[in-house]
């Protein structure tokens, strides 16, 4: 059982863990009795997913080829799933940048101008967006199992 924000949250990783499925690189979120894809708890929401033993050692390296083809799994089949919600970019260039110009020491930097026209640059880029991003995709979100890599915590 894992505590979510809502059920916006709830619903998106239901839906990625059952669109990934097939793909054997997540771990399955399970219907509640409701057949809803949390379980709420006074003002609480959790969700219940199949368990997955984390035998990752420490010490050992990471197979880097695996992990890039779960990643690769994950983002090309993420593309045809409907219904999922975006959350909020917590690394979003405009905020970033906007934290950045407040700070006293951006008036003096020596590249200032040439700063500016690249983030400029970047912030007017139009990208499509054409598959869910997991947003905080690390070794912590990540399980290792029997030579498997398992992507978790989509939100």
């Amino acid at each position: 059982m894992r505590k979510l924000k809502d059920t916006k949250q709830a619903t998106t990783e239901f839906l990625l863990s059952k669109g990934l499925s097939d793909h054997n690189i997540s771990s399955r979120i399970l219907l509640s009795n409701k057949n809803q894809s949390y379980i709420k708890d006074n003002a609480h929401i959790y969700n219940l997913q199949n368990y997955i033993e984390n035998d990752k050692d420490t010490n050992k390296e990471i197979n880097l080829y695996k992990m890039g083809k779960a990643i690769s799994l994950f983002h090309s089949n993420t593309k045809t799933i409907t219904g999922i919600h975006e959350q909020n970019d917590r690394f979003s260039l405009e905020n970033m940048w906007f934290e950045i110009k407040q700070r006293v020491e951006f008036n003096n930097l020596e590249y200032k101008s040439k700063l500016v026209t690249l983030i400029e640059k970047c912030a007017n880029y139009k990208f499509e967006k054409n598959c869910y991003i997991h947003g905080d995709l690390g070794v912590w979100n990540l399980l290792f199992n029997k030579n498997k890599i398992y992507i978790i915590d989509f939100w």
